[in-house]
């Protein structure tokens, strides 16, 4: 402990020798450099500056001086105007585009968002650039100002159970808005509240409180009219022929036509055309309750109908994944679009002759298969349901 030193080997000793002599070299070499000194004088500082003039012409070619620039509208100027004021042609270009397609600059700064505008150029000529106030226009943006506008322009009381398409469109209904509530109305729907003409399409919450005010229903052409409840007989229905049709007497769901379904209780001409829709693409039912895939078709409604309905499996229109066509394939409501790539991959290969070979592929799980397995047909077998 006394020599703590002779711990170390003698090539360490040496190791650390010579990482101190090292050390100290480089010390007094530092000392031996000069810093060098900077002078700066005034007319080095001159030399090294850049003139404005430059940076400008650098930035976008100038056709005019400060001195030439003169008050302008750029939502009436002229290209003439513009191209004296040292605008570009292609920023001149973008601005009489953007007017003719009925925009309006209503501040100075949405003069700068045009396509090609240069910023330093903007600051040169913004407090040149007058834009009128006009007091028929607020601060919103300007796409409710014209909806505004137009509102305030034809304000008049108006039935929307009478009014007609021109008188809807002067009010500022938008167009669609107008087409749906006249749609509405030619199916027999009437509005017996003012609250109920937020539910057309289109109409907004906003704009129905522009013209809340402006609603006058004829509650007297309306009193007979108020909606009922329909009541649902449970062994006999009417028809829309008048035609009273008895509760044995049931319908085939395979061959039913679009008017057979709508004369089903709950079915009108937009669940008949879906079922019917559904038919075609599958090829036909093997269930009942498949008619439950219809769109929109509810549980309840369902229940209503089922009593009525028969099937005939024999209708089935079934295919055949060896021979089929891609689009034929893909078509079936069953089949997705990767499981269709994979049978045509297999197709190819010639492995689609019978049910045995269709579970090999592994393109299907067993419940994908299990409903698909009725519309299939092989070539070396018939399977029957």
């Amino acid at each position: 402990m006394k020599y703590l030193l002779f711990i170390y080997s003698k090539k360490e000793r040496w190791g650390i020798l010579s990482l101190v002599l090292l050390n100290l070299v480089l010390v007094l070499i530092s000392f031996s450099f000069k810093r060098p000194s900077y002078e700066f004088t005034e007319a080095s500082i001159i030399a090294f500056q850049i003139p404005n003039s430059t940076i400008l012409q650098d930035s976008f070619p100038l056709k005019t001086q400060i001195d030439s620039l003169f008050s302008f509208n750029p939502n009436n100027a002229s290209e003439e105007v513009f191209i004296a004021l040292g605008f570009s042609e292609r920023v001149t270009k973008n601005i009489l585009n953007y007017r003719s397609k009925g925009g309006q600059f209503y501040t100075t700064q949405s003069l700068k968002k045009i396509y090609g505008m240069d910023s330093l150029f903007f600051e040169k000529i913004k407090d040149y650039c007058q834009i009128p106030k006009d007091k028929s226009f607020s601060k919103k943006p300007f796409t409710k100002r014209f909806v505004q506008a137009k509102i305030q322009s034809k304000r008049f009381a108006f039935d929307p159970n009478t009014a007609s398409k021109t008188d809807l469109l002067s009010l500022g209904f938008p167009k669609k808005s107008a087409n749906a509530l006249l749609n509405y109305r030619s199916k027999g729907g009437r509005i017996y509240k003012p609250d109920a003409l937020k539910k057309i399409y289109g109409v907004s919450a906003s704009f129905y409180e522009s013209i809340e005010s402006l609603i006058d229903i004829n509650s007297t052409q309306l009193a007979g009219n108020q909606p009922k409840k329909p009541q649902k007989p449970r062994s006999t229905f009417t028809s829309k022929s008048g035609k009273i049709r008895p509760q044995d007497k049931k319908l085939e769901i395979n061959s039913a036509t679009q008017e057979e379904w709508e004369s089903l209780p709950a079915i009108g001409p937009f669940h008949a055309k879906n079922i019917v829709k559904l038919r075609q693409k599958l090829g036909g039912f093997y269930n009942i309750k498949q008619i439950k895939e219809s769109y929109r078709l509810t549980d309840s409604t369902f229940q209503v109908i089922e009593q009525y309905l028969i099937i005939d499996k024999r209708k089935i229109q079934k295919l055949d994944l060896q021979r089929s066509r891609f689009k034929e394939i893909n078509r079936h409501p069953y089949i997705t679009y990767e499981h269709t790539k994979l049978l045509m991959k297999a197709q190819r290969e010639e492995s689609l002759y019978s049910l045995e070979d269709l579970k090999k592929t592994g393109i299907f799980n067993e419940e994908e298969l299990e409903k698909l397995i009725p519309y299939l047909i092989f070539p070396e077998a018939d399977y029957e349901d």
